[in-house]
């Protein structure tokens, strides 16, 4: 048997989760995200009670089998879907402190999510894509004005499942900036033949926005040419990489 009584099962990923809207209220109240959980498998599979969320904000790479090489950051922010603050989520709290990592208690996992997917929504793919780091993603004019258009599409989605936003688009481009030099997990999946995060990092984005009606012509093109990618990559088992002529 996997779980006991006390089991706590946290997901620490990028994207948008399978059980994003449960706890959320409204009309989507319960509902699965099919394009990270076809069929609603996982959420009827794990009872949500168990679950906390957590952030994952570290940048990092993988610089060989077992070795992971740490580039910036030590945030892994998390909650209840329900913003309480709970017993279960202080200990996990503590646990990550005394490990060196900045934990704090969220009141609202959904927003924070948003805040690091704008993110992750717009530079994963176009890394991916374009063989690009953040540094120069966030400072070359065209790639910034792309970027700009899918974070402002994103913001506008999030608006439309009520929720605000507490940093501006220009911000969390000017954050991206200061990472440095760093490769996305998609470019550092591609390059190693793997399958890409697409899914939770930008086609549940774009189910979203088709729930909400809210446009996002943008996100839906990063999104076609990153699934167009991972399907090369998967289909014909190998990895693209970028070589110094």
């Amino acid at each position: 048997k996997l779980f006991h009584d006390e089991t706590v099962v946290m997901t620490m990923q990028n994207g948008l989760p399978w059980w994003y809207f449960v706890g959320h209220g409204g009309q989507f109240e319960g509902r699965a995200l099919e394009s990270v959980d076809p069929n609603g498998q996982i959420l009827r599979a794990i009872d949500t009670k168990r679950i906390v969320g957590c952030i994952p904000y570290p940048a990092a790479h993988l610089r060989a089998p077992g070795e992971v090489t740490h580039t910036e950051g030590r945030l892994l922010p998390l909650g209840e879907l329900d913003g309480k603050i709970t017993p279960r989520v202080q200990t996990i709290s503590a646990i990550f402190e005394k490990a060196g990592f900045k934990a704090p208690i969220l009141d609202s996992i959904r927003t924070n999510l948003w805040v690091k997917l704008l993110g992750n929504l717009c530079f994963n793919p176009l890394g991916a894509l374009a063989h690009s780091t953040l540094d120069v993603m966030a400072t070359f004019p065209p790639s910034v004005d792309l970027v700009r258009s899918a974070m402002e599409e994103a913001v506008a989605i999030a608006k439309a499942l009520g929720i605000t936003l507490p940093i501006t688009v220009e911000k969390r481009i000017q954050g991206a900036a200061r990472v440095g030099k760093h490769k996305p997990s998609t470019l550092q999946d591609i390059e190693l033949g793997k399958s890409t995060e697409v899914d939770a990092l930008i086609v549940a984005v774009v189910e979203i926005a088709g729930l909400t009606g809210t446009p996002a012509p943008t996100i839906r093109t990063l999104s076609a040419c990153m699934q167009l990618l991972n399907k090369t990559v998967e289909d014909n088992k190998v990895a693209i990489r970028a070589f110094k002529l």
